[in-house]
């Protein structure tokens, strides 16, 4: 139904995927009425569905914008088979389209023209695209020309139309979009339509009288359950389908929980657990790093099990000191049962007490004590591990068991000040403390890859917030990053800690492909998601952004650190009030996030309610005074409000700053470019890039950097950022 063209959206400096109406179409739509189907379905946010931009009209050709993405369409990918695709990879695509069906219905969308065509594929995810556009087009249709549709211009596809919308029913509904689903589907799993081969009105009556060759004659290793939910979806009475696109979810969602099994009597269940932080009934306050390491390293131990789903260390912790029950907690966390117990410890001596909960009927699974020297510790840990694998029955290969009982050091002075220095990591406070700590366990065990991990992650913050001049924190959190990595390639968190340094390195290709095999080895492994989404989201792929940022989110819902990303998506996407609900949110566990603050000091400002902006810059400055990371957060707010004099005197307060102290030049920029003096802030903006100033990349394509979008400047800059 339309030209498609890839431009350059010059407002934005973007690429976008621009779609013309021909001239035969045009002439019978109603521009405001298009225009205004367009907006409504514009309102659609979900990382399976690819936004629209904008609508307008040139020369009286109506034309619709949306983003580009880099990748094929499904139609490609059928055409490349000869053939079915894997179940597997059907398996996924169908239950991400059917996620994006379930949030437009909801919205009061129905797509109308679901197929091959308007799937696109991404780095393995699936979006759709055009929702809304051919209920727009036919809203907008003049009935004077509704002999389009006989010249070719019938609203849908149709190998794939419901029998409803080959009737041309007023009464089509959502149940339409299950139909042609259902054809998508069985094309998916057989390479052919259920009616392939027939003229366009052969076609139509078919859909109308004619049953489909079932799925398991023309594939038979076709599992029955899915084989069924598909023919089901190609029943001719809208009343006989699916009702909801949830419903097809769940099937699905049934399917995958069976293994791929053909019968619900074999269905398994996924145990999950969520391991609290151990109460520190030590004599001494400051022990708790040690009790809370101990619970660190429990977890550390379950997750490299793939069959147990464990709550992630950040979310368990933040419900600490809440007064929730065990129910609650399992219901927060979404998991079966809990482990909580508590420490005590006595110079050379150390007492654990453990237990382990079933949270739906309260019932203690286990209770064991453990008095020992403190040299025992590994030994406790590894006990604790094995004894919550036998009891919730889980089964280990021979070397998942042998991973259970791997320690990372065997040295209990390197151990105690990982413990110190991931403590105050956690805090994010004193980071040069942490750094101490991290370099301490080193010196006790130079083979120690977590204590490498900790050092990197911190000269990253160190740099990200510009603390300290870039280039020396970046030197060392690449050595550090190398070695953690070289000693444990297996673990998440050495490999994590390399994408970190690549993204503040501008090694853009480099650092994506870090993370996705991350997230290839460890898919529960929620800060490789969130740093992925931070990636994607500066390269200008805002679907795909979203996508790891929600699948972030979903693995960790209560990380102060993943709820940041997800804030700065929404943020960099322009979408100001998701990124206000993710800030609170971040805020509520961390209330000194920087990447917090930041974002929802901006989004007020952007929103223009400056008082709220201010308000929490004000506060954050307040909190954190010799950090001019946030000093410069404020002069930008109260630029943006229109209060030049307290901007320059901000502005006036880091200049005089930076005769005795480190003061980014990029920092600088942010308030220069708001007040106007556009000269200036390139100016240091040209010196952050010459010292590759990592925070950089903290979002050049942010709406904070409007002031100077438009220069050619900029689009030098981003070219020399390998972002243009």
């Amino acid at each position: 139904m339309s030209r498609v063209f890839l431009a350059n959206e010059t407002s934005l400096d973007r690429k976008v995927v621009l779609k013309l109406l021909p001239r035969e179409l045009a002439a019978a739509v109603m521009l405001d009425r298009f225009r205004r189907e367009i907006q409504l379905a514009a309102r659609l946010q979900h990382p399976h569905i690819l936004p629209l931009f904008s609508a307008g009209e040139v020369d009286g050709l109506p034309y619709y914008t949306m983003p580009f993405v880099n990748g094929e369409s499904l139609r490609k990918k059928l055409g490349q088979g000869g053939g079915g695709l894997p179940i597997t990879d059907i398996f996924r695509t169908l239950r991400e389209v059917a996620s994006a069906l379930t949030y437009a219905h909801r919205c009061d969308i129905v797509h109308r023209d679901i197929k091959p065509d308007n799937v696109l594929l991404s780095h393995g995810s699936a979006m759709v695209m055009d929702f809304g556009v051919a209920k727009a087009i036919q809203a907008a249709t003049r009935e004077r020309d509704e002999v389009l549709t006989s010249e070719g211009f019938a609203i849908g596809t149709a190998a794939y139309m419901s029998p409803e919308q080959s009737a041309a029913d007023p009464g089509t509904d959502h149940r339409s979009d299950i139909y042609a689903f259902g054809a998508m589907a069985y094309e998916m799993l057989t390479g052919s339509t259920p009616f392939s081969g027939r003229s366009r009105p052969a076609m139509l009556a078919a859909h109308l009288v004619e049953k489909p060759v079932h799925i398991s004659q023309r594939r038979p290793d076709t599992p029955p359950n899915l084989a069924q939910l598909v023919m089901s979806c190609l029943e001719k009475d809208p009343r006989n389908r699916p009702q909801d696109a949830s419903d097809l979810i769940d099937a699905l969602d049934e399917y995958r929980e069976n293994g791929g099994s053909t019968s619900n009597d074999h269905r398994r269940h996924e145990p999950s657990i969520a391991v609290l932080p151990f109460a520190n009934l030590s004599a001494e306050p400051e022990s708790e790093y040690f009790s809370d390491g101990i619970s660190d390293e429990i977890i550390s131990a379950l997750s490299s099990i793939p069959s147990l789903r464990v709550a992630a260390r950040t979310s368990s912790f933040a419900l600490k000191g809440r007064g929730l029950n065990v129910r609650e907690i399992a219901d927060q966390l979404n998991v079966d049962s809990v482990l909580e117990g508590s420490v005590r410890r006595a110079k050379t001596r150390v007492r654990i007490d453990t237990q382990l909960i079933n949270a739906s009927d309260g019932y203690r699974l286990f209770s064991e004590r453990y008095d020992r020297e403190l040299e025992d510790v590994f030994a406790i840990q590894e006990e604790i591990a094995k004894s919550i694998v036998a009891k919730l029955e889980v089964s280990l290969t021979g070397a998942q068991q042998q991973a259970l009982g791997e320690r990372q050091t065997g040295n209990l002075d390197a151990y105690e000040h990982y413990l110190r220095g991931r403590y105050i990591w956690n805090g994010k406070r004193k980071l040069p403390v942490a750094i101490q700590h991290f370099s301490e366990a080193l010196k006790h065990d130079p083979n120690y890859a977590l204590a490498y991990h900790g050092l990197a992650d911190s000269y990253c913050a160190l740099g990200l917030y510009a603390f300290l001049p870039q280039s020396a924190m970046m030197d060392l959190a690449r050595t550090a990053a190398a070695r953690g990595l070289e000693l444990a390639p297996s673990l998440p968190e050495t490999r994590t800690s390399v994408g970190f340094v690549q993204i503040l390195d501008w090694d853009w290709a480099g650092a994506e492909s870090t993370l996705r095999s991350v997230i290839a080895k460890h898919p529960r492994h929620a800060l490789a998601y969130a740093w992925l989404a931070w990636l994607l989201s500066n390269l200008d792929r805002p679907a795909e952004a979203m996508a790891a940022a929600v699948r972030g989110n979903e693995l960790e819902p209560l990380a102060p650190v993943v709820n940041g990303v997800a804030a700065l998506v929404h943020y960099h996407a322009r979408e100001y009030d998701k990124a206000i609900d993710h800030c609170e949110r971040a805020l509520e566990l961390d209330p000194v996030s920087f990447i917090g603050l930041l974002t929802i000091s901006l989004s007020y400002s952007h929103e223009g309610r400056h008082d709220r902006a201010i308000s929490y810059a004000e506060e954050s400055a307040r909190l954190s005074p010799s950090v001019v990371f946030l000093q410069a957060l404020l002069g930008v707010v109260y630029a943006m409000a229109g209060d030049r004099p307290k901007a320059e005197e901000v502005l006036t307060s880091m200049k005089l700053r930076a005769h005795t102290d480190y003061v980014a030049p990029i920092l600088l920029a942010w308030v220069y470019a708001h007040l106007d003096q556009v000269d200036l802030a390139f100016e240091c903006l040209d010196r952050a890039y010459a010292e590759r100033s990592c925070t950089l990349a903290l979002g050049i394509r942010a709406p904070m950097y409007d002031p100077l979008r438009l220069a050619p400047r900029f689009k030098i800059l981003l070219k020399n950022l390998g972002l243009s």
